[in-house]
């Protein structure tokens, strides 16, 4: 069906949108046709305002029976659906993150190409709701959150170039960390289960001191002094997790393909694994579940391969593909698994026609879960630690949560930057704090969100 642009319609900077009529008229012949003695057609939205996220119910009437209607937002095809019997049709749209202040047009296409347009108001207004920015001595960007679940008044925050701060007072206050560290690019951090003074920290390896790569510290008192592991394993290393034991995953790209290697906290001996993630993979994003049940998200990219793999064999030696049902594999940017059921996980994959996965199998198949998540380019998750159908998805506009197991979604808070980080306290769990791709941007809600 070839469509007819007609010109942009001129209107005020105002909630107020217009209508421009259907293309029609007389016929050749100067008669008129069924088609002139019809109503002008029309669409309307309701609301015709807000932010990423909002439900838009459009309505159209006046059409041909059975009649076909293309919607597109901006030229872009968002539904083909049919009118009623009565000529009418109802859908709705979500407003998508992508979509920047001032007027979008939604175009009806009827079967002739004719346009009918309306406009819609992006507001840019920020939705904060129950989340306040916290933080004071805190300056810099927060790219990982870590709550000591063995002393939840303490919180860790690793940043992107000013190291770590710490908070001892669940978040008003902070204060920086970094006595012994030579490398202050944060990348990740993790803190032992059972000894919240026992923390490690893994920094880009392309700012470490000439020489044999020191890219990854612990401290045995609470961030008070590090000492760097030594050596550091010589991968690009993006993601570490501590297991309940001494043992310490790292995961990343050794140059060439996706990696995950075990270590013991401490000692100068790196596993040499068999990594099953296919030559050409991109890099380990997050390592998460049980040790005789971890998954890891691997981003790809470009052309480089990802996706979510499992390993059941207790050190990581060996992972096995565990996607099958997700969409644009390259892409997945992390995962996550309930506390309360290693068997429910939920993955981010970034663009606008994934978002969110969901297994309920222990990761033997996925769905996708998006309805109402305005914005799917989701860069984080984060699982209510004994409720499973909660869950929160840190897009690249705002953070929006489920209640129902990512079957609907609603927007929690907007954003200005993409949220790297989303960390749920483990013993007050309406607390949740947010870190956003932007220096000081980090948030708070104490109501669950």
């Amino acid at each position: 069906m070839k469509l007819h642009r007609r010109s942009t319609m001129v209107v005020a900077a105002s909630l107020v949108f217009g209508i421009l009529p259907a293309c029609g008229g007389a016929s050749s012949d100067g008669a008129i046709s069924d088609e002139d003695e019809r109503e002008p057609k029309a669409i309307s939205l309701s609301p015709s305002a807000g932010p990423p996220g909002t439900q838009v119910a459009i309505s159209g009437r006046h059409y041909a029976p059975n009649e076909h209607v293309t919607l597109q937002v901006d030229g872009h095809v968002v539904a083909d659906l049919q009118a009623d019997p009565d000529g009418s049709f109802q859908t709705t749209y979500v407003v998508p993150g992508e979509l920047r202040e001032g007027h979008h047009a939604l175009a009806a296409y009827d079967q002739s190409g004719a346009e009918n347009r309306t406009l819609y108001e992006q507001s840019e207004i920020p939705r904060l709701g129950s989340w306040t920015k916290v933080g004071g001595g805190f300056g810099n960007t927060p790219v990982q959150i870590a709550i000591a679940p063995s002393l939840t008044s303490t919180l860790y925050v690793a940043t992107r170039t000013n190291g770590i701060y710490k908070s001892t007072d669940t978040g008003a206050t902070w204060s920086a960390i970094n006595a012994g560290l030579t490398n202050l690019n944060g990348l990740s951090l993790a803190v032992s289960a059972n000894n919240a003074t026992a923390v490690r920290f893994s920094a880009d390896k392309a700012f470490s001191p000439p020489g044999t790569p020191t890219h990854l510290w612990q401290s045995q008192n609470g961030g008070g002094s590090w000492a760097a592991l030594s050596p550091s394993p010589d991968i690009n290393l993006d993601f570490i997790k501590v297991t309940p034991g001494t043992g310490l995953f790292a995961g990343g790209n050794n140059g060439s393909s996706a990696i995950v290697l075990l270590g013991t906290s401490g000692t100068t001996v790196w596993s040499s694994s068999t990594n099953n993630f296919g030559a050409g993979s991109g890099t380990v994003t997050a390592i998460v579940g049980p040790a005789n049940a971890l998954f890891a998200s691997v981003y790809g990219a470009g052309t480089k391969s990802g996706g979510i793999f499992k390993s059941t064999d207790g050190a990581g030696a060996t992972w096995t593909a565990s996607h099958s049902g997700i969409a644009g594999l390259n892409h997945v940017t992390t995962v996550a698994v309930a506390p309360s059921d290693a068997n429910r996980l939920y993955a981010a994959v970034e663009g606008q026609n994934t978002g969110v996965y969901k297994s309920a199998n222990g990761g033997l198949s996925w769905t996708l879960v998006n309805q109402g998540l305005g914005d799917r380019n989701v860069w984080s998750l984060a699982v209510h630690p004994s409720t499973p159908d909660i869950v929160f998805a840190g897009t690249a506009t705002g953070v929006y949560k489920s209640t129902d197991g990512g079957s609907s979604w609603s927007l929690s808070m907007s954003a200005a930057a993409k949220v790297n980080t989303i960390a749920i306290h483990p013993a007050s769990t309406s607390t949740i704090f947010v870190g956003l791709n932007a220096p000081g941007e980090l948030y708070q809600t104490t109501t669950g969100g």
